[in-house]
């Protein structure tokens, strides 16, 4: 996170904040009293709720965004729930992270990304990973490849649309044309809303060629073994007169397919 580290800033640790002291008094009242019976959620909650870490918004993990009676489920996990089934699944998800903590006694190890950014945040690469850290924590895991699907949806609409390459939304670059810093603490960040990320991808058997204007960055074919695909991820830089991304579909240097997508509608044309 770089300047970002320390106290106040959007990576510092729980005990950079002040009245971390307040913190380990209730967690230590949270041990002795559930010793002798367990805590219900609104007894935890009334334990905490003077700390900071129910009290403030702070960059931690704290527990401000939760509210009574849903404390298990996140706001933003909120905005994609659309069944009692998945309520249960995001509930489950936190109860099972939650336990996990009894059985590992240490904090878990810290973890660098080389490529934080890019490849780490596509679809592919994160649903690889969750799926490995779900089965791990004993959870059915294929229930929540839904999520996923909303996060990256496939996007088909339009006219003349390919029948073997497809074209997901990707998370789009995270480009900060701006920072606004208190002292040495950064207070807020202006980033670049022209940038697009796309995911494009088809069975392994063929190439993807992509041509446009304002590419920024494209990655070379990466393999999706399990799934017998490959993909390349793109960000671009929106050209108002020019948004059309070309497709070609090779196979042995010919091109067996061609496609022409359109950034600003987000459909095939």
């Amino acid at each position: 996170m770089g300047p970002d580290t320390g106290p106040e800033g959007n990576a510092m640790r729980m005990d950079e904040k002040k009245d971390f002291d307040k913190v380990v008094a209730a967690f230590d009242k949270y041990i002795e009293l559930n010793k002798k019976n367990k805590l219900t959620a609104d007894e935890i909650h009334a334990l905490f709720k003077d700390t900071n870490l129910i009290a403030e918004k702070a960059s931690y993990p704290s527990l401000f965004k939760l509210k009574n009676p849903l404390y298990l489920i996140e706001d933003r996990a909120q905005e994609a729930l659309r069944s009692y089934e998945e309520f249960y699944l995001v509930s489950n998800m936190r109860l099972k992270i939650f336990e996990s903590f009894f059985d590992d006694k240490d904090p878990e190890k810290l973890e660098s990304f080389s490529d934080l950014h890019g490849v780490c945040l596509t679809s592919f690469w994160l649903w690889k990973n969750f799926k490995a850290w779900s089965d791990d924590l004993g959870l059915d895991t294929a229930q929540y490849k839904r999520f996923f699907d909303r996060q990256f949806p496939i996007l088909s609409s339009g006219v003349n649309v390919p029948q073997n390459v497809s074209v997901k939304e990707g998370r789009r670059p995270r480009v900060i044309k701006d920072i606004t810093k208190r002292g040495d603490t950064i207070v807020s960040k202006t980033i670049d809303t022209s940038f697009k990320r796309i995911e494009i991808f088809c069975s392994n058997e063929y190439e993807i060629d992509i041509q446009a204007q304002g590419i920024e960055f494209i990655s070379a074919p990466i393999a999706v073994e399990d799934q017998n695909l490959i993909y390349r991820y793109l960000d671009i830089k929106m050209q108002d007169n020019a948004p059309v991304v070309e497709v070609n579909l090779l196979k042995n240097d010919d091109v067996q397919e061609k496609g022409k997508f359109n950034l600003k509608d987000m459909m095939w044309v």
